[in-house]
């Protein structure tokens, strides 16, 4: 794996945040297996890809809370 291929992957992760991801739909997308990206994904940044995409939902979750008006109840 190269960089170019954790870019592409990354890209792809954060232009769909919104909608379901799958670790296939990543490993696809970069032309691997999905066992094998997530190993590598995993030893390149630290964390897994299930990881790297609840720990960027949560922060889009906590921008919205901070520039919205409403109030946790």
């Amino acid at each position: 794996m190269n960089w170019q291929s954790l870019t592409k992957a990354i890209q792809f992760i954060e232009s769909n945040l919104t909608n379901e991801i799958t670790l296939d739909n990543v490993a696809n997308h970069v032309y691997a297996s999905g066992a094998y990206y997530q190993r590598v994904f995993s030893l390149t940044t630290g964390i897994t890809i299930g990881d790297y995409i609840r720990n960027r939902r949560l922060s889009l979750a906590g921008q919205d809370l901070l520039q919205s008006k409403n109030r946790i109840t």
